[in-house]
């Protein structure tokens, strides 16, 4: 009651609100509202008329919820419920930018599931959709975070893809990609301290897919870069060590 969930889903029907955002904790408490807030909207999106809002707001719950998922197919179902409701929105077409948005944050989100699940192909094209559609929301409007954010995501879990498949050269050439694009974040929004982790992450991805390869020295450069950014980042300190044994040997 406190969370006035019903208020705020009345409004969002009767479209009283451009947009919604909910900050939800992964935890328990956030986990439970989430499902109820689901279970709330369920009824509404089918409903002849449903509001954009509404469809919006379930869609994003959805994606959410997938990753509280234990059960990895049912978080499959979930983000594919969720990626049907936005691409009849025109998030594929590109008529509607901000189902785009986050049609693509979704996919991501499957796309890491099926990984899980050991669908390697589905997860790779998954990937590629990802960082297509991010690119192409950012042709329309260069301020959208959330795309700023799959632009990155998408080439850095490519990488991961890559050197599954023991494509190393690939591996590489997708984090550049992924570190390209974590700093285009960062320029444009400083105070964004997610954006300032990827550009973090990006570069021990890239140190990572360097070391994979054999390059021994141009992976101690990366993991010294991560640190310079973040001193505490455990697993850049791990890996430095193992770079600087190896090249010892």
């Amino acid at each position: 009651a406190d969370l006035r969930i019903g208020s705020l889903a009345r409004r969002v029907q009767d479209r009283q609100a451009e947009e919604v955002i909910i900050a939800l904790g992964s935890d328990v408490e956030g986990e439970s509202t989430a499902h109820y807030l689901a279970d709330l909207l369920r009824p509404l999106v089918k409903e002849p008329g449903a509001s954009r809002q509404v469809r919006l707001v379930y869609a994003d719950t959805l994606n959410f919820l997938s990753h509280q998922r234990a059960d990895k197919e049912q978080a499959v179902a979930d983000c594919e419920e969720s990626r049907a409701i936005l691409i009849k929105m025109g998030a594929r077409d590109l008529t509607d930018l901000s189902a785009a948005s986050i049609y693509a944050d979704t996919s991501d989100s499957q796309a890491r599931h099926s990984a899980v699940l050991g669908q390697i192909d589905e997860a790779e094209a998954l990937g590629r959709e990802v960082f297509d559609i991010a690119e192409k929301v950012l042709v329309q409007r260069p301020g959208d975070l959330r795309s700023m954010h799959n632009r990155a995501l998408a080439p850095g879990f490519l990488s991961s893809i890559a050197t599954r498949r023991h494509d190393y050269a690939g591996a590489v050439e997708y984090a550049i990609k992924s570190d390209q694009a974590s700093e285009s974040f960062v320029r444009f929004n400083p105070s964004n301290l997610t954006a300032w982790g990827m550009w973090v992450s990006s570069k021990n991805g890239l140190a990572d897919a360097q070391f994979d390869q054999g390059r021994i020295a141009d992976a101690v450069t990366y993991f010294e870069l991560a640190l310079q950014r973040n001193p505490r980042f455990a697993d850049a300190h791990l890996q430095l060590g193992i770079c600087m044994v190896a090249e010892k040997k």
